[in-house]
């Protein structure tokens, strides 16, 4: 029944996940491999999401580099991913409104 599960991905999740203290150290992610990946899988237009995006998705995309913005922040790493998000989060909130 389960012999070929697939899942797919998601940022988004990823992100708040990767916020989760470890119970050793509140100073310390509790899932160092989530941060990794949120710091490896930007893309390169300073988001995270779905890689193929359409006007619908946009608001995903957004809340999707929302919640990596956050994790980022959480632990103090990835600075210069954060600054190149506050870009992107800044151009695609002005094409929304």
């Amino acid at each position: 029944m389960f012999d070929k599960v697939e899942l797919s991905v998601s940022s988004y999740d990823t992100a708040w996940v990767a916020m989760v203290p470890s119970p050793n150290s509140s100073h310390a992610p509790l899932f160092p491999g989530c941060v990794k990946w949120l710091l490896d899988n930007q893309h390169p237009d300073g988001s995270w999401g779905l890689p193929c995006r359409g006007p619908l998705l946009t608001k995903d995309a957004l809340s999707s580099t929302l919640a990596c913005i956050l994790a980022l922040k959480r632990w103090d790493i990835g600075e210069g991913h954060v600054k190149k998000d506050v870009t992107e989060v800044t151009q695609k909130e002005a094409k929304l409104t």
